[in-house]
């Protein structure tokens, strides 16, 4: 069975901090095409080796924990996790890096669908479970991950981690002990798996546009492939005459004080992480009437099989159908085509089809609605 997972705009413009970090204020630009070099706005960022954590040149890992919460890994003569409060930008815990290979350690951070955080070692990815209010941490499972060393790391749903570094390909292995070969790196230290996109950003150490070593590769776990898109954004100022600023490890956040961002970890004469700004990856599904016709609801289907499911309304007897795109544009289900007036519920059951991002769209004589969704096993 499959599972679908529907993306849904929730956006705030304010930030809440108790502190001085760089705020810096956005504004949405169209979802990029393929093969494209794209700036996005940078939200927010901080320089965490201001925060006076021991010989944080060594940072490596970020992931993002609980409600406001990031962690840090620290390799070296350290070996240590990090934990910073965001509210007042504060270290408020260390934890040994029980199990890491000695050297740089934990690498790479990634959450899956619970509270467990693995970490990338040399061979192995080690699960962790932290309690952030009574600073405890608790090793729960380990799995033998696809290269030697494991640096960039992502979970995607269904239990399947990537990974990668930065001269082999990528690669992929499951809970279960399946493994899978992915393309060539592209010089990569960090990962995310993207809800928005269905893609996975691997952060690299190469030169951006703007002449700073880190930028976002987007890769499609479903074709095995880059996508040709390069994402960055402009340099904190606080980090503008940094000698180095090199990518670390990278995790996905979809709810960053009300934003979705990418949170990445720079490398540096100071180390910081910094938060690029997604909204306009989003695909808001607009419960508000669009040219005539309004989407009331978006839901998981659960009865037999999994399906898509909207509620809509019309203002009069409309003659509606319902279309089913896969990113490509190919049509790929017509589930219903007929007279509705006022409230109507559109299903279609998503079995049979492979994962991937899809488009749905509703038309009304010459009016139209549409959004994204991702296919997932």
């Amino acid at each position: 069975m499959r599972k679908v997972v529907f993306i849904v705009l929730m956006v705030s413009s304010v930030l809440l901090f108790a502190s001085d970090n760089e705020v810096v204020g956005t504004e949405c630009e169209p979802m990029p095409p393929s093969n494209a070099d794209i700036e996005l706005p940078l939200l927010w960022a901080l320089n965490v080796q201001g925060l006076g954590i021991v010989d944080s040149v060594w940072n490596l890992g970020v992931e993002f924990y609980g409600d406001h919460y990031v962690i840090i890994t620290e390799g070296q003569a350290i070996l240590e996790f990090h934990v910073i409060d965001l509210l007042d930008s504060t270290n408020v815990g260390d934890f040994p890096q029980t199990g890491a290979a000695a050297g740089w350690g934990y690498r790479d951070m990634c959450k899956d669908a619970g509270d467990t955080i693995y970490c990338s070692d040399n061979i192995m990815i080690h699960g962790f479970v932290f309690d952030t209010l009574a600073m405890t941490m608790t090793s729960v499972n380990n799995y033998t991950g696809q290269s030697n060393p494991n640096r960039a790391l992502a979970y995607v749903p269904g239990d399947t981690f990537w990974t990668g570094t930065f001269s082999s390909n990528l690669g992929w292995f499951t809970k279960f002990g399946s493994t899978g070969n992915g393309v060539p790196s592209n010089s990569v230290y960090g990962a995310a798996y993207c809800p928005l996109t269905g893609t996975i950003w691997y952060h690299g150490q190469v030169t951006n546009p703007l002449g700073w070593d880190c930028n976002w590769f987007e890769y499609d776990p479903v074709t095995n492939n880059w996508t040709g898109n390069t994402f960055y954004c402009a340099i904190p100022s606080f980090a503008a005459g940094y000698v180095d600023a090199m990518a670390g490890g990278g995790c996905y956040v979809d709810d960053f004080f009300g934003t979705p961002v990418l949170i990445g970890l720079c490398q540096g004469d100071n180390d910081f992480i910094y938060a690029i700004d997604l909204s306009s990856l989003a695909v808001e599904e607009n419960p508000n009437p669009i040219s005539g016709i309004q989407v009331l609801d978006i839901s998981e289907y659960n009865s037999i099989g999994t399906s898509l499911q909207l509620s809509v309304r019309v203002p009069s007897l409309t003659n509606i159908e319902f279309k089913i795109y896969d990113a490509s544009g190919k049509l790929v289900a017509n589930p219903f085509n007929g007279a509705v007036h006022d409230a109507h519920i559109l299903h279609w059951n998503a079995d049979d089809v492979a994962n991937g991002i899809y488009i749905y769209q509703i038309v009304a004589g010459d009016k139209t609605a549409s959004g994204k969704f991702t296919v997932v096993h």
